[in-house]
């Protein structure tokens, strides 16, 4: 460990042990190396010497070393590199499209980070294709000694020695130029300025403190949040993760993409919302989010009602409400504390009847739920609707009145039957009638004309 800790004194930040060669060796000092390295504090990485040229070996191949990697307990968040090198097998198979098949089983079996590792005279022969493998997935090897200038900065990183040595370390190393933190971070990638914005739209993502996947929250704890995107990060593993921040400034930790919608303006994604409102007070409505060009809420307009139809958590910490008409108009953006909700929706006027048919339903005085009576106190009465209301919670209301054109209350249209005329809805009887006088009308229909 004291070895690692002079190299780590140097400067360097990560290592790469071998594990595996084909499916026939193995390094025994694997272990003690990675021990020691993670004890003196350096990220440690695994690469596998491969020897295959058929899709089956490179299966076989890269279970071998994940198996190993497994028995060693190596973290699942370690860089897992196809070493594909070997000059006797350059040229003896399709070394692109079977690095992908490596790094895919490898993947399979849970290390999602995968890296190659070749020399530049496989490229320049064309034996393998960084483009096709992508060249931040690629670490070049080439040996001017020196790093005279950084080379290859479009690869992942370069080895530009295999020859240096430490005072106080015996033997030499391979010593290479991380440009994308692959190998000193955990799989990251470099940090990529990103002045967007972020919504938190998913309640099941980890929000984390680091790359070793320390969990710092959770996604749900910033539900509907806008927060500031200050850099993002193309991770090996094939995700996007932002590092995001709150309008003071604090740091909240990094974030997988998927659980969040991007935009460039400070207000934030657009989410759902259908509620009818009315204007508390006069005032300003915004008709953009550069807040310079706006609207009157006029005296008038407090009588109305109107409907929302999404919402915007601004990062500024306001809630914007977007507000129509009844008529489907645009009026603008409102905070939406300025707002009183009203769930019930506009009256509709209505000219039917209905006839009370369950005993076990209220009967309001208003939409806060305040109890006027009991469907019980006029069941099987008939009842003018006047008025009836589509109520945000899924339900329709009728407002009801006597036969002296007195107001009942609102009542939940399930508690009744509705008909077309005064005479109000069937109901079942089951009973027997016998007729007693002969001074009555039999009616044909409820207009009142005589049928006997």
């Amino acid at each position: 460990m004291e070895q690692y800790k002079i190299i780590k004194s140097y400067g360097i930040s990560s290592v790469v042990v071998k594990l595996t060669e084909a499916t026939s060796y193995r390094n025994p000092l694997a272990a003690s190396q990675i021990a020691n390295a993670q004890a003196a504090g350096l990220v440690v990485h695994a690469y596998h010497y491969s020897w295959f040229t058929t899709e089956a070996q490179a299966k076989a191949e890269a279970e071998y070393f994940v198996k190993y990697a497994k028995e060693l307990k190596l973290p699942t968040s370690a860089l897992m590199v196809n070493d594909i090198e070997d000059n006797q097998i350059m040229g003896k198979a399709d070394h692109t499209a079977l690095s992908k098949v490596f790094a895919n089983r490898i993947k399979e079996l849970g290390y999602s980070n995968t890296h190659h590792y070749t020399g530049v005279l496989w490229v320049t022969q064309k034996a393998i294709d960084p483009a096709a493998l992508g060249y931040s997935n690629v670490w070049i090897a080439n040996y001017p000694y020196v790093p005279a200038g950084q080379k290859f900065t479009e690869y992942s990183a370069w080895q530009w020695t295999y020859n240096l040595s430490f005072p106080g370390v015996s033997g030499t190393f391979d010593m290479s130029s991380d440009y994308q933190k692959y190998f000193t971070g955990q799989g990251q990638g470099g940090a990529i300025p990103d002045n967007r914005y972020a919504t938190i739209t998913k309640d099941n993502y980890t929000i984390w403190q680091n790359f070793s996947w320390k969990k710092k929250a959770d996604s749900k704890d910033y539900l509907g949040q806008t927060l500031q995107i200050k850099y993002r990060y193309e991770h090996i593993n094939g995700s996007t993760y932002f590092s995001v921040y709150d309008n003071q400034g604090t740091w909240i930790g990094y974030i997988n993409a998927g659980g969040t919608k991007t935009t460039d303006g400070a207000q934030g994604s657009w989410q759902s919302k259908e509620t009818y409102v009315k204007f508390r007070s006069t005032g300003t409505v915004y008709r953009n989010f550069n807040f310079d060009s706006t609207a009157i809420v006029s005296e008038e307009m407090l009588r109305n009602l109107y409907k929302v139809t999404g919402t915007y958590r601004h990062f500024n910490g306001v809630v914007y409400d977007s507000v129509y008409d009844l008529n489907g108009k645009w009026i603008g953006y409102i905070d939406s504390a300025k707002l009183s909700v009203e769930n019930q929706g506009p009256a509709i006027s209505d000219e039917r009847y209905t006839t009370v048919t369950s005993a076990n339903y209220s009967i309001w005085q208003n939409f806060s739920w305040k109890m006027r009576a009991s469907s019980s106190s006029y069941l099987h009465q008939t009842l003018k609707i006047k008025y009836r209301y589509e109520h945000l919670n899924g339900s329709v209301y009728f407002s009801i009145y006597d036969n002296q054109d007195n107001w009942v209350g609102y009542i939940n249209a399930n508690a009744t039957k509705v008909a077309d005329n005064a005479a109000g809805a069937v109901l079942f009887s089951g009973q027997y009638g016998t007729v007693t006088s002969k001074n009555y009308s039999i009616w044909q229909n409820f207009s009142w004309k005589e049928k006997k």
